[in-house]
């Protein structure tokens, strides 16, 4: 893969509504394949800013950039998770890829949330993660004046299972709880890099 913008297929500018998922890309049970492909400057209103799979699905991606796309807002307040990528109860394998500079506004997983859920029968939330860069991505308010702490600035592991091999995250960040008068409190702001429960 070449530098940014030497893709051969561009998912850009898409806007999902403030109680959708997939801003640029939205997996419902499929099975999706993605190589050399950007995904860039999109938005959701709850999850996945830039891609969302979900409902059992199989998501490979090889060589994708998924940069600077935003879950979630603050204005109004809207808890989005999974800034860049969102995998609900499916199954996703990211390699070689670039995940960075995304927004999880007021909640979790700023460049990837992988969800898992108590109720059973389910399938289960499958991560694996090979030779990838996970990096400048953001969790929580951006303005960092919120009571609503972010968590997982990289990657927020909710219940699933998470393989992460040869891969580097690097200047995320879990913006901590803000309250007006006493600043930010402690112990708030957790898993900077990756957060896990």
């Amino acid at each position: 893969r070449g530098p940014r913008g030497s893709a051969c297929c561009r998912a850009t500018g898409g806007r999902a509504c403030s109680a959708c998922q997939g801003g640029g890309i939205l997996n419902l049970g499929g099975g999706l394949a993605m190589t050399d492909v950007d995904v860039v400057g999109n938005s959701a209103g709850t999850g996945g800013g830039g891609i969302c799979s979900s409902g059992n699905a199989d998501a490979t991606l090889t060589r994708v950039l998924v940069a600077e796309n935003i879950a979630g807002s603050t204005t109004p307040a809207t808890f989005g998770s999974g800034g860049g990528i969102q995998n609900i109860q499916s199954e996703m394998t990211i390699v070689d890829s670039t995940i960075a500079d995304n927004t999880a506004v007021l909640s979790r997983g700023g460049g990837i949330m992988n969800i898992d859920v108590s109720a059973r029968p389910q399938p289960p939330a499958i991560l694996t993660v090979t030779g990838t860069t996970i990096a400048d991505n953001l969790a929580g308010d951006p303005a960092r004046v919120s009571l609503n702490e972010g968590s997982g600035g990289g990657i927020f592991n909710s219940s699933g299972r998470l393989l992460l091999t040869n891969s580097t995250l690097t200047g995320n960040e879990a913006v901590p709880s803000y309250a007006s008068g006493f600043g930010f409190i402690a112990g708030t702001g957790r898993g900077g890099g990756l957060g896990h429960q």
